[in-house]
């Protein structure tokens, strides 16, 4: 992945003028994480694509697995997800017979488990899957990798 070396470092002490639009996007971590993950995904969809799921369908099969039965608000917490892009991939997940999904009682919510062929799917995934990080690792190096997914954890359960 080409990226563009700053000329200046970030510094908390730029003002207002300094922040033109070329600058913003030099130094906004916000972007940089958002494109480094759209790379990151096409990387994963690809390794993935043999097992016909894509990275985010499967993500959700690992997260349903290691909770099952699931209340499907759960699973959007647990993966930090709005409600609507779970439900896009459950509906394909349920439709392909990998999920089931047990209507709860009065207003709860369903309950998740993954079917057979959920966890057959899931277990020919992870072969592909560890390809890809293996891959991912290479690319950044042991070091950054371990550092990436040291800050990524601390932020993600900050909130």
């Amino acid at each position: 992945m080409y990226m563009h070396h700053m000329e200046q470092p970030y510094s908390e002490t730029q003002t207002e003028n300094q922040a033109d639009s070329a600058s913003i996007l030099e130094v906004c971590l916000c972007h940089h994480i958002r494109k480094t993950s759209r790379f990151m995904t096409r990387r994963y969809d690809q390794a993935l694509k043999v097992s016909g799921l894509n990275f985010s369908q499967f993500n959700v099969l690992l997260a349903i697995s290691v909770l099952e039965p699931v209340p499907a608000p759960e699973i959007a917490k647990y993966m930090a997800l709005e409600r609507t892009a779970l439900n896009r991939n459950l509906k394909v997940l349920e439709e392909r017979g990998l999920v089931q999904a047990e209507v709860g009682k009065g207003r709860r919510a369903k309950i998740l488990r993954l079917s057979t062929a959920g966890i057959n799917a899931l277990h020919s995934a992870k072969p592909l899957w560890v390809m890809a990080q293996n891959e991912m690792v290479r690319h950044y190096g042991n070091h950054s990798a371990n550092r990436i997914l040291e800050i990524f954890s601390r932020s993600a359960n900050a909130e």
